[in-house]
C-alpha cells in the first residue's frame, strides 16, 4: 500500500516536470528548425524594379522600357487609381494593393514623362496627390496619405 502511495506522489509531482521539460525542449527545436527552414526558403523581396515585357492589355496606364534604367510612362486622363495600380504591378511585381487614399483622385491631362527608375516614376505621380507607396515582402503594397505635408 505504502508503495502505491509513493507511486501515485512521484506521478503527481515529477510527471508533469517531465512533461513540461519535453515540451519546452520540443518546441524550442521545432523553431529552431522553421527559422532555419524559413531562412533558407523564404527569398528575399527585390524593392529594385523588375524587368518584364510590356502588356498589351494594360490599357490605362502604357510603360515603355527603354533599357532596365530609364521608364517612360503615358498616363490618360481619368482616375488616378488604376493607371498607378498597373504600374506598381508592372514595376514592382506586386500581386496585391492595399489603396487607403481617396478613389476618386483624377488624372486631367494626356501625360508622357520618363524616368531613371520605377521609383521616380511613381513618386512623379503620387507627390503631387501627396501620397506614398510602400512595398512589402509579401509582394503587397499601400498607397496612403503622406505623413507630411508638402507644399
Amino acid at each position: 500500500m505504502e508503495q502505491g502511495v509513493r507511486y501515485s506522489q512521484f506521478c503527481r509531482t515529477a510527471l508533469p516536470l517531465i512533461v513540461l521539460s519535453m515540451a519546452l525542449w520540443s518546441a524550442t527545436g521545432h523553431s529552431q528548425e522553421v527559422a532555419a527552414s524559413a531562412a533558407t526558403t523564404c527569398p528575399s523581396f527585390n524593392y529594385a524594379a523588375v524587368p518584364q515585357a510590356v502588356h498589351s492589355d494594360v490599357t490605362s496606364a502604357e510603360v515603355s522600357a527603354l533599357n532596365e534604367t530609364t521608364v517612360i510612362a503615358h498616363l490618360q486622363p481619368g482616375l488616378l487609381k488604376p493607371q498607378v495600380e498597373a504600374l506598381i504591378k508592372q514595376g514592382f511585381a506586386v500581386e496585391h494593393i492595399d489603396w487607403r487614399a481617396s478613389p476618386h483622385y483624377r488624372w486631367s491631362t494626356s501625360f508622357e514623362f520618363s524616368a531613371a527608375n520605377w521609383q521616380q516614376a511613381l513618386t512623379k505621380i503620387l507627390r503631387p496627390y501627396q501620397l506614398q507607396l510602400t512595398l512589402y515582402a509579401n509582394r503587397t503594397a499601400v498607397v496612403a496619405a503622406s505623413a507630411e505635408v508638402q507644399p
